[in-house]
């Protein structure tokens, strides 16, 4: 490999990936209603809003179920090559941190379309993840509403505290700039 090469490489996976431009049929309300404190949104030192996803296995996983812990949420997708590294650093990152729940949410699969049950499984089978990934959807993303996520590239990452408050957000992949977030986290 080439010193350029390994520059655009290197960049590449510094930034992440951009937003697809794919779109397609939300899903109903009824599939996704949140629910809230009495007020929640996406902002730093707010309470997020809650969402009910299904796992790996099937069953429905909401954010506030996990009240009272200390959270990463990765926001990726399948189809992107930062995300992909991610998932591989998963075990590191709870070997290094082991109260941390770390919360994978796959918003594409490969062809840019909402992830099935066999996508996550098979992302979970192939980097052999034992914490939960979600089938998440880009009907929990929009930078204009205060309760969805706003994200802007792949992969995103958010650090929610014990207390359901947002205290990070960064997006793109450094495994420095998740133990440091983790970190201050824990703090």
């Amino acid at each position: 490999m080439s010193v350029k090469d390994f520059i655009v490489l290197f960049l590449f996976l510094l930034v992440g990936c951009g937003p697809s431009n794919l779109e397609y049929e939300k899903e109903s309300q009824e599939d996704l209603s949140p629910i809230t404190w009495e007020e929640c949104d996406a902002k730093i030192v707010d309470h997020p809003c809650n969402f009910k996803l299904k796992n790996q296995d099937n069953k429905i996983v909401e954010l506030y179920d996990f009240y009272g812990k200390n959270i990463l949420l990765d926001f990726s997708t399948m189809w992107c090559g930062p995300c992909h590294i991610a998932a591989a650093d998963v075990n590191l990152v709870k070997e290094t941190f082991p109260e941390i729940e770390h919360i994978t949410i796959l918003i594409d699969n490969e062809s840019g379309d909402p992830p099935t049950i066999d996508d996550v499984n098979k992302w979970k089978n192939y980097y052999q993840i034992e914490e939960n990934i979600l089938l998440g959807n880009r009907s929990l993303i929009d930078q204009t509403k205060d309760d969805a996520w706003p994200i802007q590239g792949w992969p995103t990452f958010f650090y929610v505290n014990d207390e359901m408050v947002l205290e990070h957000q960064h997006t793109g992949y450094s495994y420095n700039t998740v133990i440091q977030n983790i970190t201050m986290l824990l703090e």
